[in-house]
């Protein structure tokens, strides 16, 4: 959305539901704030930098990405430590799931 003086907001969205609800009111503040942009979440763009990008609303084209770099020891930790928190959560994806399909077999059977 455009407001008066030409300056439009662009968000990335990670889910639709983001889409949606608090994309909007994050573009609204970031034009009404004059916010600071923020690479890879969002940017304020004025109505000369959309006509360069040939009138492209796509966040991306705007937004860009936030890069971080990281040493290769430092990167091993952070992919050991993301491994280990995916199979803690699996462990406990499939107690959920038994613990689920423990008590939709007693509902269908008509057990307590």
């Amino acid at each position: 959305m455009l407001n008066e003086t030409g300056r439009a907001g662009f968000v990335m969205a990670n889910s639709a539901s983001d889409a949606r609800h608090s994309e909007g009111e994050i573009r609204r503040k970031l034009i009404e704030d004059r916010s600071v942009d923020v690479p890879g979440l969002c940017k304020v763009a004025t109505i000369h930098e959309i006509e360069a990008q040939g009138w492209s609303l796509n966040p991306g084209r705007y937004v860009g990405t936030e890069v971080e770099e990281l040493e290769d020891e430092v990167f091993e930790e952070k992919l050991a430590a993301a491994h280990a928190e995916l199979r803690a959560l699996g462990g406990k994806a499939r107690e959920l799931e038994a613990s689920v399909d423990e008590v939709l077999g007693k509902l269908l059977s008509g057990r307590p």
